[in-house]
Formats: structure tokens, sequence, C-alpha cells
């Protein structure tokens, strides 16, 4: 798994670091710590479990939205050194500035990254940092189970063990499997996504969402920062519960036609206030839905939002 130790190598760098597999606690907290600082960056590693079967990424966000317009990275055996220059217009906005720099499909083994950000009249600041890529086991595939909560009008989707028995004890009142399922790889695999899920709190929703889309988990994430920055201490939109719930493959992009092997899951929102979503392989139950005012999400034509191995 990636592992972080940051260490200031420059005077006046305020470095907020956050697990992506943390808590929703967790995460509030270095994002109200970085209202604090005048230069606050923020780094991860995607996906979150690198192995060497992984195009790896480091996302860098950076608050207050200033522009990088120069970019390079190098890698120099098991030395990663990214550069980002600061040399655009900085607008001010409460966004922050989300980066993300691919380092390709790394060999196994622990790396030394740090990553510069050049601003213009100021000292240079530096973060650096340890990633740990593992050689790439075969994973197996797990099924997921759906359930139905028919007071709040719910689905859920699980592939955790202790999850579903607890479920299906019924420690989680109200929930009862609808015999919906799909296959999902239990760990990294060659061309698999690792699925972000969030809970959507009470006043929201009071349901999950769950993304194969790194930018959109991104995202859900800034939505917090953006409350945070603007002094919104209310209760947020979204918790981050896990970055990695499971692992499934993407389609494309476009047409939604997923690879050999697989099978396209469909995502529907039901565009209410309590927002909530169903994730099926069904192309009747995703047709039903439809037809009941859910909206289709995803991509291509059918809004398909993953893929699901079919072995």
């Amino acid at each position: 798994m990636a592992s972080f130790t940051s260490r200031s190598t420059r005077p006046g760098l305020c470095i907020a670091l956050r697990r992506a597999a943390a808590g929703a606690l967790a995460t509030l907290a270095p994002l109200l710590a970085g209202v604090a600082c005048a230069a606050t960056a923020a780094v991860a590693v995607y996906p979150p479990q690198p192995t060497d079967a992984d195009t790896v990424f480091v996302r860098v966000f950076v608050p207050g939205d200033p522009r990088v317009n120069t970019h390079t990275v190098s890698t120099t055996g098991k030395n990663v050194a990214i550069t980002l220059v600061q040399d655009g217009a900085n607008f001010g906005s409460p966004h922050g500035f989300v980066f993300w720099e691919p380092l390709g499909v790394l060999a196994a083994g622990k790396y030394d990254v740090n990553v510069r950000r050049v601003i213009p009249s100021r000292l240079d600041e530096d973060v650096s940092f340890k990633i740990t890529v593992t050689a790439a086991a075969a994973p197996a595939s797990i099924p997921t189970v759906e359930f139905y909560n028919a007071a709040l009008d719910h689905y859920f989707l699980s592939a955790n063990v202790a999850e579903i028995a607890d479920l299906d004890a019924g420690r989680h009142p109200g929930w009862v499997r609808t015999g919906g399922t799909f296959k999902v790889y239990d760990g990294p695999a060659t061309n698999a996504r690792a699925v972000c899920r969030f809970y959507i709190t009470p006043a929201f929703g009071d349901s999950h969402f769950f993304s194969a889309n790194r930018d959109e988990c991104a995202s859900l994430d800034l939505e917090n920062y953006d409350r945070a920055i603007l002094g919104d201490l209310s209760e947020p939109r979204y918790l981050d519960e896990t970055a990695a719930a499971f692992y499934v493959l993407l389609p494309d992009l476009v047409t939604g036609i997923c690879p050999a092997n697989s099978q396209p899951v469909y995502r529907l929102w039901n565009g209410r206030a309590d927002s909530g979503h169903r994730f099926t392989t069904s192309g009747g139950t995703r047709a039903e839905m439809v037809a009941a005012g859910f909206i289709s999400e995803g991509y291509g034509p059918l809004g398909v939002a993953m893929c699901a191995p079919l072995h």
C-alpha cells in the first residue's frame, strides 16, 4: 500500500496529508487545518494500493485555485521528481487546483517522491513522501449483494462479507436482499479501477454513492474543502468511507461498451432530495427504473458506470 512520510525542505510550507482510505472525521481535520495556512498542499496516490500492474498517479491538491501551467516529471531509479510551476492566473476561488501527474507503470519496490511547487517571487515549496508498489497478485472475483430498504426507498450494495452478514442478521433494520448481484475484484488487477465509496449524510439522502471515476471521487472531497474554506461547518453532504470498496473495469468512455469477459453495470439516480442510487447489470431492471423516474448516469447512451468481470 502507499505510505506517506512528509518533510518540509523549504521554509513556509504547510502540508496537510490525507490518506485516501481514512474515515470522514479524519478527512475533514486536515481540510480545516489547511484553512489557517496561506499555502497548503495535499498529496495522495492513485490507486491507493498500487501494484506493478497499475498506472500510478500522484494527485496534488492546492487550495485557492493557483494555476499550474508548467509541469514536469522525471524518474531515476527509485526516485521520482515532480515539478509544478505556478505561472498562471490565480482567480482566488475557494476551489482548489487538483492536478493528476501520471507516473506510469512502476516496477515493484519503494519509491521516494518529491513534489516541488515553484511560485514566482517566493521560495519553492517541497513535499516528499514514499510510494510502495507491490507485485500484483491474481485478484479473486467476489460477489456483491444488493439490498433494499422499503422505508427509505433506497438501494445499497456491498461486497464486504462482514457487512453483508450484519445486514442479513438485521443489525441494520429494514434492509432485505433484492436478489441483485454482480462480481467485482477484491484487489488490484490489470486495467482495474478502485471504486470509492461515500456516505450521503441523512440530511441529503442517508444512502451511499460508488464511483470508479477518480476525478468524480476527488470532486466530492473538494466539495468538503469548499465548505470548510467558506466557514460552513454544517453537516457535509458526502463522507469519504473508503477509496477502494472493491475493484472493477471501466467501459469505453464514449460508447459505454465494456471490455471482453465483463458486463456493464448501470448506475441510476432517483433524482430526489433524499439522493439515492442503484447499480444493476440487468437491462430490464434499468428500463424499469428509468420508467419509474430514475435518471441514467454513466458512460455511453445507456449510462454504464463500470464493468463487472464475468469470471
